[in-house]
Formats: C-alpha cells, structure tokens, sequence
C-alpha cells in the first residue's frame, strides 16, 4: 500500500524510464525539494548519462530507514545554472516493496572478498559474508559488520558450476539484521555488471532449478 516519503537533500536513488526496472536503474543524488520540485543530480551509471526530456515518466526507489521504497513522476524540465540538475514533479507518496523480476536461488556461497567500497573500487571497508540467494538481479547476504543502506559492494566469488570467478560491484538496497541475531542482511542489486556475467549467474540459476525440478525439491 502506498506510504509517504521524506526525501531530504543528499539522500541517493536509483531512477529509470518507464517501462522499465530496477536492474537498468542511473544513479542519482536529491539536490533540493519544494512543494513543486524534486531536483536530482544527473543520473548517471559509471560514465553513462540518462537523458531525459520533459514530460517523460520515469520510476526511483530510495532507500530510507532500512526499507526500499519506488516512486513514479514525471521529468519536469533539465537546468544547467547554476548547477545541472534533473527537476522532477515531486512525488507524495511511493510503494514500500522491492521489485522480483528474476528466480532467487537459495544458496549458501562464502565469497573470496568483499567489502565496501566507492566509485574507485578503493576499500573502505572489508566484509565477512555469505551470499544467501542469488538471481539474474542481485543477491541477499550475511555479514557481520553493519554498513549504510545505498553503499557500493564488491563481491569475488564462485559458483560451483562455473570455471571463472565473478567480480561483481552491488548496490545495498537495505540493511537490516534480524530479531535476537548478531549478523546483518543485505539486499543488494548489481551494478555496472557485463550483461555476459548476469548471463552466466541466470544460466547457473536455471541449471539449479532445473536439478531441483528433478528431484523434486521444486
């Protein structure tokens, strides 16, 4: 059901086209909000800039207080001066759920690295995890350490069909850790993955699905 949203300056999106989803989502910064405009820093993916024009729908979901939120609005105008800015109309209301376009595996997969860390792949923080589920989209897991909703990850890992490692960089939608536990879990999207390595993790997804089917455990 639908729920109010305080968005404040400094908080980060994840914004797209619609139609569209969360695995093609530009990432964005709330620059300033009036009770007629939500102004976000350029969207951006690495290098890649997401051009928009006005009237043009878009979606974002923003994570606040530990929860993913997605929003629909429209592109109101792009201003140059004095800074460049995507202006919205801003948006009262968003749906409190995260998006499941792919099959989420169950696995249980302790990752050669990972840590947190900015656009430069610098560590900020090294990880003790365990990825719990996997799909074509993401993955959820366990760590010991606490870190801030919208962090970038790093992950190198293995899956036990697979000969290559995977060196994927996620985005941590949220972060919560569980009633009585001392452990962290995160839901985490890729970001600026080859779209050959999200073939690899949906075709190692399908062939255990497919093994699962076969013994009935699906």
């Amino acid at each position: 059901m639908a729920s109010y949203i305080d968005l404040t300056p400094g908080v980060a999106l994840q914004v797209f086209p619609e139609p569209g989803s969360i695995e093609h989502a530009y990432d964005a910064v709330v620059s300033s909000v009036t009770d007629t405009a939500l102004r976000l820093t350029p969207p951006r993916r690495g290098d890649e800039r997401l051009l928009l024009k006005p009237g043009q729908r878009v979606a974002a979901y923003v994570a606040l207080n530990g929860q993913l939120h997605r929003f629909s609005t429209l592109v109101r105008t792009t201003e140059v001066f004095p800074l460049e800015a995507l202006v919205l109309t801003p948006p009262a209301h968003a749906m409190n759920a995260e998006r499941r376009e792919f099959y989420r595996l169950i696995t249980r997969i302790e990752p050669r690295y990972a840590a947190r860390v900015d656009y430069q792949l610098n560590e900020l923080q090294p990880l003790t995890s365990m990825i719990l589920d996997i799909s074509g989209g993401g993955l959820q897991m366990r760590t010991r350490e606490w870190v801030p909703t919208g962090s970038r990850l790093r992950l190198i890992f293995s899956l036990d069909d697979d000969p290559l490692d995977f060196d994927m960089q996620l985005l941590a939608l949220s972060v919560f850790r569980p009633e009585r536990q001392q452990h962290y879990r995160i839901h985490c999207r890729f970001v600026d993955a080859a779209p050959a390595d999200i073939e690899r993790i949906v075709r190692h997804v399908f062939r255990q699905q497919v093994a699962m089917r076969r013994k009935g455990a699906l």
